[in-house]
């Protein structure tokens, strides 16, 4: 079975739900929020749970949310785009060249994609409601909408309720460790052609939009203008300088709509040109701002 994911850390994580048979694992993100005994963080011990081996993982990140999607998923666009909207973090961190390096190499994973369609292997697609995600699945039906494809999805729940009567909330994928991706396997299931057609017609609507970017309101996928979250970083910003980080982070942690860090990152220096907001250097961390009201 070929599993599809839409994120890079979702890939990883399933290839670590796909690999050796014993492989010490270290809680990354973690669910979104918990009520009741959270559930315990450190190093613990992940068995294969998935059949197969981490080789049979594809991860098409081409964040199908953002951007002019009337272009092909590997225009020169495209990736320029991706390249500028991640450029400042991976500058900041000092990781610019590498990351552009394996940034590049994703490319050529829709290929790969279609070749072991070719030879008639099983797809399953993991997705949520994510914006990244969701769009990545209806681009998807729509890029196979000509190709005979055994596909299934398994759709990440808004939440869990767990043995211990714990409930957990999820936004992605993201937020799921390597050994808790077979929890979700009774969830999948296959997309008849109907389906697909749906799917594919949505993303059809989204090429008539032609917006900038894409979000999911009330389940539904629409086409937004481009400053459609800004007004969680404004609603933020204080006479008072403060780190840009920090922003960041407190929107991640209250907003919970599924949009990357990297997105207000690049917004909050979209502000700034505009003159909606005034930003300052981080003497304390060089590349990053501390920011405040105009």
């Amino acid at each position: 079975m070929i599993e599809v994911l839409f994120e890079e850390s979702e890939a990883c994580s399933m290839k670590c739900a796909k690999g050796l048979a014993k492989q010490p694992q270290t809680r990354a993100d973690g669910p979104t929020a918990v009520i009741g005994n959270p559930p315990q963080s450190g190093r613990k011990e992940a068995w294969t749970m998935i059949e197969g081996s981490p080789d049979e993982v594809v991860c098409l990140s081409y964040l199908m949310d953002v951007g002019d999607i009337r272009q092909p998923y590997d225009s020169e666009y495209r990736q320029q785009l991706i390249l500028d909207l991640k450029h400042d973090r991976w500058k900041a961190g000092g990781q610019e060249q590498e990351m552009i390096r394996l940034d590049l190499l994703k490319y050529q994973q829709f290929s790969r994609l279609l070749e072991l369609i070719e030879e008639g292997k099983p797809i399953r697609v993991w997705y949520s409601m994510a914006p990244y995600a969701y769009c990545g699945l209806c681009w998807l039906c729509y890029e196979l909408r000509n190709k005979k494809a055994d596909l299934t999805v398994v759709k990440l729940p808004e939440y869990v309720v767990r043995e211990d009567a714990v409930i957990v909330w999820y936004q992605s994928f993201c937020e799921v460790a390597g050994e808790e991706f077979y929890t979700f396997l009774n969830r999948q299931k296959k997309l008849t052609m109907q389906e697909r057609r749906m799917y594919e017609s949505k993303w059809i609507d989204m090429l008539d939009a032609g917006t900038m970017l894409r979000a999911v309101v009330n389940g539904r996928l629409l086409g937004v203008p481009e400053d459609f979250y800004d007004f969680l970083i404004l609603q933020r910003m204080t006479a008072e300088p403060q780190k840009e980080a920090w922003v960041v982070g407190n929107i991640l942690g209250h907003s919970q709509i599924a949009v990357g860090d990297w997105w207000y990152f690049y917004r909050i220096r979209r502000l700034a040109e505009e003159g909606k907001i005034r930003t300052a250097e981080d003497g304390e961390n060089p590349g990053r701002f501390l920011i405040s009201a105009k």
